[in-house]
């Protein structure tokens, strides 16, 4: 972990920062994090979603999903994905291994020079500084969040590119301010869906919740564990 007392001093002198941006930086350092989420569908417990980042030159994103108990038994989910990427999450490397209800599919792509290698052996041209669907949630933690901005986030994901706008809203959750974030994910497969995802940061930029859009309703994901180091 890199030494920050000389940040500290050189904050605390130059300015009158509050105890909460003074964790903000702190919260910084970090090369290792595991989120936890529990995930219901109103008052029924649906499952848990993991999102494991480990940094050195690099971003190593492992992210879990998996339905659990009675709604297991309706709608079965089991996927995890893994992305690496610079220090601004560009994406290097993708591997994904989804089993949602009836659909299943595995997917691994190389990114490199300006293209995409897939498994099958088909290489895609890519826009520059592509995302992947994971690395863009910790590439968010990066920006400055400001309410009734709108930002482009460049993406590849199944061999196509796109723009994608993030609307950045204000908003209360548990009765404290945070800031939504809704990427316009419309047709493009996140989190076993294809409608829609709204992510809630808080002061410290952390996604503290995830509504996931279905056809039938919404899933939310609550953070219940946060560990890093």
């Amino acid at each position: 972990m890199r030494d920050c007392r000389g940040l500290i001093n050189q904050t605390l002198i130059g300015s009158n920062m509050d105890l909460i941006k003074l964790i903000f930086i702190l919260s910084l350092q970090f090369t290792q994090e595991e989120l936890v989420y529990l995930a219901s569908f109103g008052f029924i417990d649906a499952g848990e979603i993991k999102l494991d980042l480990k940094r050195d030159s690099l971003n190593y994103i492992r992210c879990e999903q998996e339905t659990k108990g009675l709604f297991s038994l309706v709608y079965r989910v089991k996927d995890w994905y893994e992305s690496t990427s610079d220090s601004n999450f560009v994406t290097k490397r993708f591997e994904k291994s989804v089993r949602e209800g009836p659909y299943s599919a595995y997917q691994l792509v190389s990114f490199k020079n300006g293209y995409a290698t897939y498994q099958d052996g088909d290489s895609v041209s890519t826009i520059q500084n592509a995302k992947d669907i994971i690395s863009i949630i910790y590439w968010l933690r990066l920006q400055e969040l400001i309410p009734g901005d709108t930002l482009i986030v460049p993406l590849h994901t199944d061999k196509w590119n796109y723009e994608i706008k993030v609307c950045v809203e204000s908003d209360t959750l548990d009765g404290k301010p945070c800031i939504l974030v809704i990427p316009d994910l419309h047709g493009i497969r996140a989190f076993g869906t294809q409608s829609g995802l709204m992510l809630y940061y808080n002061e410290l930029k952390i996604p503290v919740l995830l509504k996931i859009k279905f056809a039938w309703g919404y899933i939310q994901a609550r953070l219940t564990h946060r560990e890093w180091r």
